[in-house]
This record gives C-alpha cells, structure tokens and sequence, in this order.
C-alpha cells in the first residue's frame, strides 16, 4: 500500500540519514527524487518520505483559474532545495500530454534562425506556473539562501519539471554560462534544431 512504501522510504532514509540522501553531500540525489516523485501524488507534511526535508509550499490544482500543476517545494539540509512536480492524474492532465505540438522557444545564445522545441502542453503549463514558481522560490531563498535546487518529477511530471527548469533558467543562459545538471531515468530525446556543445562529464 502507499502508507507502507512510505513507512519503508522513511526507514531507509532514517537509516542513511537525511545530509547523505538529500544534502549537500549528496552527489546524485536520485533517491530523493524518487520517493518525492511518488509522495507529490499524496502529499502530507507528515508523509514527507525524507526526514528532516521541511516543506515550504505545496500547490494544489487550481482548474477554475487555468492551472493544473500539482507542485511543491522542499528544503533540505545544506541548502539544498527540491522542487518537485505531480504526473498525470486527471483527465485534464492526460488533455496536457496530447497537445503534442512543438513550440519553439528562442534562445540568444544561439542565434537568431534557431529554436529550442518543446511539447506544448508542458510548455503552456510551465509558462502558466512560472511567475508563481519563481515567486516562491525568492521568498524561500530570502530566509535562507538556495545553492541547489533540484528539478524533479515522475512521467509527466518529470517533463513539467524539465520545462519548468527552461522556463526559469533560460534567461540566464548565455554561450559562456553553462548550467550544470543531471538526469536519472530514460535519456532525454533531442528536442533541439541546434544543442550547444555538451559540458563534460564532470560539469
């Protein structure tokens, strides 16, 4: 049962303790990320898979103002925070996955003729989201500064979360700014006209 699995994720976590699988010691918080991703579906403070992750705000589904995203973020240890999206759970969300159109995003590092494309109906959410995303995040980071925030999510939830990221850092982004990051799960199809050069595997 749910309740079970995350008994089961608590005591692992417990066990580990919470720097090594959700703080700045943490080289790869994939496991984190995992049992986030099934607790957003549920998401009870006091079911927080992690011990010790505190939850600084959770947004529901708001469909009668155009927003659809389930979301939350959460801070750990080290000042690391984790920003973590619902997959698809209603009907409307399964309406977002089939607007499978490609949207072309500019991007001025790389010239005027190309584009980033993304499905559109995570694009249109993330853009719907952002200005409330973002919001939080400054409030989060004006009482306690964020060095990491990991973007995560489940299936659907995992492309929010990757549109999301693009959405947020993208003007941030130039030819001589690289942004590091790191994927667990499926490899990423190319979903570019033209990718700037990969960091290596060290970035």
């Amino acid at each position: 049962s749910y309740a079970e699995r995350q008994g089961l994720m608590r005591g692992l976590c417990a066990c580990l303790g919470p720097q090594a699988v959700a703080g700045a010691g943490s080289s790869r918080p994939d496991m984190a990320c995992t049992f986030l991703t099934e607790w957003i579906y549920e998401p009870l403070r006091e079911a927080i898979p992690i011990p010790g992750l505190e939850l600084l705000h959770l947004q529901l589904p708001q469909p009668e103002l155009g927003l659809n995203m389930q979301w939350a973020l959460l801070r750990g240890p080290g000042r690391r925070c984790f920003l973590v999206f619902r997959g698809s759970a209603t009907a409307l969300d399964w309406f977002e996955n089939m607007n499978t159109s490609l949207h072309g995003v500019q991007v001025p590092a790389w010239g005027p003729n190309e584009r980033l494309l993304i499905h559109s109906g995570f694009w249109g959410t993330a853009e719907s989201e952002s200005v409330r995303i973002h919001a939080t995040l400054v409030a989060a980071s004006r009482v306690e500064p964020i060095d990491v925030l990991v973007f995560c999510g489940g299936s659907k939830g995992g492309a929010n979360a990757l549109s999301v990221a693009v959405r947020l850092l993208l003007p941030l982004v130039s030819s001589h700014s690289p942004i590091s990051r790191q994927t667990s799960g499926h490899r990423l199809p190319h979903t570019a006209s033209k990718r700037p050069t990969e960091p290596s595997a060290n970035e």
